[in-house]
């Protein structure tokens, strides 16, 4: 997928201050959630079978407004949210950094991916597939920076 450079950056700039969920969460939207379902404490989310995602992607559910399931599972990676009434749903996938890696996945990026994609940021010549698994298949490189300012490579992915 190409993204245009003016567009990928005025989304960028919108995102930047939701950095940490807005990425992520679009680029996992693409891959596509559709729920029903219900939590029934407040501050949680779970793992929730009614979500439904494509790929090995995993679905949880939380209530409206909570933090994403990646905020605090730092081996998730997480979609954009859903909302499915008093709910938001996620597509989510677990993964294992590679040593050395180079790449992260950046909220800052996804918010110019497809829906249900995830955006990485790689600031060495490695990339997401690499760094995350083969599960990943990768647009090609767009010039940009990291959430931190860095200049990174940007890829918005699907699982």
């Amino acid at each position: 997928m190409k993204i245009a450079p003016t567009v990928f950056s005025s989304l960028i700039q919108r995102a930047h201050k939701h950095a940490p969920f807005a990425l992520l969460s679009l680029l996992v939207g693409a891959i596509g959630c559709t729920a029903s379902a219900s939590v029934s404490s407040s501050n949680s989310c779970g793992p929730d079978s009614s979500v439904s995602c494509s790929g090995s992607a995993t679905g949880y559910s939380c209530n409206a407004g909570d933090p994403p399931p990646d905020a605090n599972d730092s081996s998730l990676v997480c979609s954009e949210p859903t909302s499915a009434g008093d709910l938001d749903t996620y597509c989510c996938y677990s993964y294992t950094v590679a040593s050395g890696s180079t790449c992260e996945q950046d909220d800052t990026v996804s918010s110019g991916c497809q829906p249900g994609s995830y955006g990485f940021s790689c600031t060495g010549s490695d990339t997401p597939d690499q760094d995350f698994g083969s599960n990943l298949n990768c647009s090609g490189a767009t010039a940009g920076t990291d959430a931190q300012g860095a200049s990174a490579s940007l890829y918005c992915c699907t699982d």
